[in-house]
Protein backbone atom coordinates (compact mmCIF):
# COMPACT_ATOMS: atom_id res chain seq x y z
CA UNK A 1 0.00 0.00 0.00
CA UNK A 2 1.36 3.31 -1.08
CA UNK A 3 0.36 6.24 1.28
CA UNK A 4 0.32 9.68 -0.64
CA UNK A 5 0.15 13.32 0.01
CA UNK A 6 -3.18 15.51 -0.16
CA UNK A 7 -3.55 17.75 -2.97
CA UNK A 8 -5.14 21.07 -2.63
CA UNK A 9 -8.12 20.45 -3.07
CA UNK A 10 -8.66 17.03 -0.84
CA UNK A 11 -7.05 19.15 2.14
CA UNK A 12 -9.53 21.95 1.28
CA UNK A 13 -12.49 19.61 1.60
CA UNK A 14 -11.11 17.97 4.86
CA UNK A 15 -10.52 21.24 6.57
CA UNK A 16 -13.93 22.52 5.65
CA UNK A 17 -15.45 19.27 7.18
CA UNK A 18 -13.32 19.40 10.34
CA UNK A 19 -14.79 22.79 10.92
CA UNK A 20 -18.26 21.84 10.56
CA UNK A 21 -17.78 19.38 13.05
CA UNK A 22 -16.08 21.84 15.85
CA UNK A 23 -19.10 24.29 15.08
CA UNK A 24 -21.15 21.26 15.56
CA UNK A 25 -20.19 19.41 18.68
CA UNK A 26 -19.68 22.79 20.55
CA UNK A 27 -23.75 22.70 20.67
CA UNK A 28 -24.19 19.65 22.68
CA UNK A 29 -21.61 20.72 25.44
CA UNK A 30 -23.56 24.10 25.32
CA UNK A 31 -26.58 22.57 26.01
CA UNK A 32 -25.70 20.48 28.93
CA UNK A 33 -23.70 23.30 30.84
CA UNK A 34 -27.53 25.10 30.71
CA UNK A 35 -29.00 21.85 31.39
CA UNK A 36 -26.13 21.94 34.23
CA UNK A 37 -26.92 25.61 36.05
CA UNK A 38 -30.46 24.86 35.11
CA UNK A 39 -30.13 22.13 37.91
CA UNK A 40 -28.04 24.32 40.40
CA UNK A 41 -31.41 27.30 40.43
CA UNK A 42 -33.10 27.30 43.86
CA UNK A 43 -36.15 25.06 43.79
CA UNK A 44 -39.67 26.60 44.00
CA UNK A 45 -41.65 27.11 46.93
CA UNK A 46 -44.97 26.59 46.78
CA UNK A 47 -47.50 27.80 49.63
CA UNK A 48 -49.40 25.06 51.64
CA UNK A 49 -53.19 25.49 51.63
CA UNK A 50 -55.72 25.38 53.90
CA UNK A 51 -59.47 25.70 54.77
CA UNK A 52 -60.19 26.97 58.35
CA UNK A 53 -63.86 27.32 59.13
CA UNK A 54 -63.97 30.37 61.21
CA UNK A 55 -64.06 34.38 60.23
CA UNK A 56 -61.12 35.75 58.97
CA UNK A 57 -61.11 38.04 61.52
CA UNK A 58 -60.96 35.85 64.42
CA UNK A 59 -58.05 33.50 62.28
CA UNK A 60 -56.04 36.55 61.99
CA UNK A 61 -55.72 37.13 65.77
CA UNK A 62 -55.10 33.43 66.22
CA UNK A 63 -52.15 33.19 63.44
CA UNK A 64 -50.85 36.29 64.86
CA UNK A 65 -50.82 35.25 68.68
CA UNK A 66 -49.67 31.65 67.97
CA UNK A 67 -46.78 32.81 65.76
CA UNK A 68 -45.61 34.94 68.53
CA UNK A 69 -45.99 32.17 71.17
CA UNK A 70 -44.28 29.41 68.42
CA UNK A 71 -40.97 32.08 69.17
CA UNK A 72 -41.32 33.99 65.64
CA UNK A 73 -40.26 37.77 65.25
CA UNK A 74 -43.35 39.52 63.43
CA UNK A 75 -41.60 41.37 60.80
CA UNK A 76 -44.40 42.47 58.84
CA UNK A 77 -48.45 42.16 59.22
CA UNK A 78 -50.93 44.16 57.18
CA UNK A 79 -54.69 43.85 58.66
CA UNK A 80 -56.48 44.90 55.63
CA UNK A 81 -54.96 42.27 53.09
CA UNK A 82 -54.09 39.78 55.67
CA UNK A 83 -50.62 39.36 54.97
CA UNK A 84 -47.79 37.89 58.07
CA UNK A 85 -44.24 38.06 58.35
CA UNK A 86 -41.93 36.83 60.46
CA UNK A 87 -38.87 34.65 61.23
CA UNK A 88 -36.99 32.92 64.06
CA UNK A 89 -32.97 31.58 64.07
CA UNK A 90 -33.20 28.40 66.00
CA UNK A 91 -30.31 26.72 67.31
CA UNK A 92 -29.88 22.84 67.17
CA UNK A 93 -26.92 20.80 69.14
CA UNK A 94 -25.84 17.77 66.86
CA UNK A 95 -23.48 15.34 68.35
CA UNK A 96 -20.25 13.85 67.16
CA UNK A 97 -19.60 9.84 66.69
CA UNK A 98 -20.88 8.35 69.61
CA UNK A 99 -18.30 6.38 71.21
CA UNK A 100 -18.28 5.09 74.91
CA UNK A 101 -14.85 5.92 75.56
CA UNK A 102 -14.13 8.77 74.34
CA UNK A 103 -16.50 12.28 75.13
CA UNK A 104 -17.72 13.92 72.03
CA UNK A 105 -18.13 17.45 72.29
CA UNK A 106 -21.26 18.96 70.68
CA UNK A 107 -21.85 21.31 67.89
CA UNK A 108 -24.62 23.70 67.04
CA UNK A 109 -25.66 24.27 64.02
CA UNK A 110 -28.23 28.18 63.43
CA UNK A 111 -31.51 27.77 61.53
CA UNK A 112 -33.12 30.61 60.06
CA UNK A 113 -36.98 30.13 60.04
CA UNK A 114 -39.07 32.41 57.62
CA UNK A 115 -42.84 32.49 57.31
CA UNK A 116 -45.23 33.96 54.93
CA UNK A 117 -48.82 33.63 55.17
CA UNK A 118 -51.65 35.32 53.45
CA UNK A 119 -55.53 35.23 54.06
CA UNK A 120 -58.46 35.54 51.77
CA UNK A 121 -62.26 35.46 52.89
CA UNK A 122 -64.22 32.10 51.64
CA UNK A 123 -67.14 32.71 52.71
CA UNK A 124 -69.09 34.64 56.24
CA UNK A 125 -67.42 31.37 58.22
CA UNK A 126 -63.98 30.12 56.04
CA UNK A 127 -60.72 31.29 55.54
CA UNK A 128 -58.50 30.33 52.88
CA UNK A 129 -55.05 30.21 54.36
CA UNK A 130 -51.64 30.09 52.26
CA UNK A 131 -48.31 29.55 54.33
CA UNK A 132 -44.62 29.29 53.30
CA UNK A 133 -42.78 27.87 56.02
CA UNK A 134 -39.14 27.73 55.47
CA UNK A 135 -35.97 27.00 57.24
CA UNK A 136 -32.45 27.91 55.48
CA UNK A 137 -34.68 28.67 52.57
CA UNK A 138 -36.00 24.37 51.95
CA UNK A 139 -39.39 24.46 52.33
CA UNK A 140 -40.89 22.57 55.71
CA UNK A 141 -44.49 21.69 54.94
CA UNK A 142 -44.56 19.46 58.51
CA UNK A 143 -44.32 22.79 60.61
CA UNK A 144 -46.71 24.82 58.51
CA UNK A 145 -49.59 22.25 58.65
CA UNK A 146 -48.37 22.08 62.49
CA UNK A 147 -48.63 25.60 62.74
CA UNK A 148 -52.26 25.96 60.84
CA UNK A 149 -53.21 22.80 63.06
CA UNK A 150 -51.87 25.18 66.40
CA UNK A 151 -54.55 27.92 64.87
CA UNK A 152 -57.13 25.29 64.56
CA UNK A 153 -56.71 24.44 68.04
CA UNK A 154 -56.73 28.02 69.64
CA UNK A 155 -59.94 28.79 67.42
CA UNK A 156 -61.55 25.50 68.88
CA UNK A 157 -60.65 26.68 72.54
CA UNK A 158 -62.11 29.81 72.36
CA UNK A 159 -64.99 28.74 70.90
CA UNK A 160 -64.85 30.92 67.72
Amino acid sequence: MVITPFTSNERRGNEANLTMIRRFSIWPLAAAAMAMLAGCAAPEVRPELAVITSPIDDVWVAFVEVTKQSGFEIESTEPSTHLIRAGKDTVIRLRGAPDQYQRTPLTTQKQHHDLRVSMRLRSDRSTAVEIVYTIDKVADEDSGFALINAVRERLALEGR
